[in-house]
């Protein structure tokens, strides 16, 4: 497989849904991977599709919910940001974790060395994009960009830093670089966005959770090559075997400047009271 265009770099744009809390039963991070190129033609034509909606960027959920400017928004709208993202876009990729499971299987150590359900979707996300390039005959580096607001993305930010300094892991995937972006401002981030909320929501559904079906918003979505899957409980046992006596399972050395703070404070505290008495 060639990808024409790609030259030395793909950029892949990843958001996640279900972290907003611990009573949320699954956390998935989806996204999309494309040539530069194709990236820059998808932001003029979703960018056209804002303007003709009058609104200045697009939030998934809050459309389903019907919230504010979504107030009467017909489903033909988010049809066409959906064709948008499917059409400039050469695969998508959406993992979802378990979270009720992943906290029985994970110690707290193994968590710390994964970056929580979030690192470890989005760490099944890298292997899986890079298994797909590396079956191409370019074999391109790949630059993520997820978004910023991400809960868990400053402990996750960490273990990449560290993996990533190893060559073999760094050839192995092509990770290229990680940031963090604002979906308001990266409208690729807004194509991300409907992925994961979509899957989500298909999970909830698979879980007996919710109602009804996504089959027709995620057939929209399907039409490049996809890999969406959910993580199951025996490789979530290899993962945390593999995790539990890793560097990175061992807690942050703490800063000394910090260590005893509060037990000086309020030693200070007693000392001017006794003086002010």
């Amino acid at each position: 497989m060639t990808l024409s265009g790609a030259g030395g770099t793909l950029a892949g744009y990843f958001d996640e849904s279900g972290t907003h809390g611990p009573e949320s039963p699954v956390v998935v991070v989806a996204g999309w991977l494309s040539t530069p190129d194709m990236w820059l033609d998808f932001r003029r034509e979703w960018r056209s599709a804002l303007d003709d909606f009058h609104i200045a960027s697009f939030h998934m959920s809050d459309c389903e919910a019907g919230q504010g400017e979504y107030k009467n928004w017909p489903e033909s709208r988010t049809q066409r940001l959906m064709r948008i993202i499917s059409d400039h876009a050469i695969a998508s990729f959406g993992v979802a974790i378990p979270t009720k499971l992943f906290g029985e299987i994970f110690s707290k150590p193994a968590a710390i060395a994964v970056g929580g359900p979030y690192g470890l979707a989005s760490w099944r996300i890298f292997m899986d994009a890079g298994y797909f390039v590396n079956r191409t005959s370019t074999r391109p580096w790949i630059r993520y960009v997820f978004e910023q607001g991400a809960v868990g993305r400053h402990r996750f930010q960490r273990v990449f830093d560290e993996y990533e300094k190893d060559e073999f892991t760094r050839e192995r995937f092509r990770l290229g670089a990680l940031s963090f972006d604002r979906k308001t401002e990266f409208t690729p981030l807004q194509g991300a966005d409907i992925l994961a909320y979509q899957l989500y929501r298909a999970e909830r559904v698979d879980l007996g959770i919710d109602a009804g079906t996504r089959k027709a918003q995620l057939d929209l979505l399907r039409p490049k090559p996809n890999w969406w899957w959910r993580v199951r409980e025996p490789e979530l046992r290899e993962w945390a075997t593999a995790l539990e006596d890793t560097p990175l399972a061992e807690p942050r050395p703490r800063n000394p400047k910090r260590v005893g703070y509060r037990e000086r404070r309020k030693a200070k505290r007693a000392a001017q009271r006794e003086q002010d008495a």
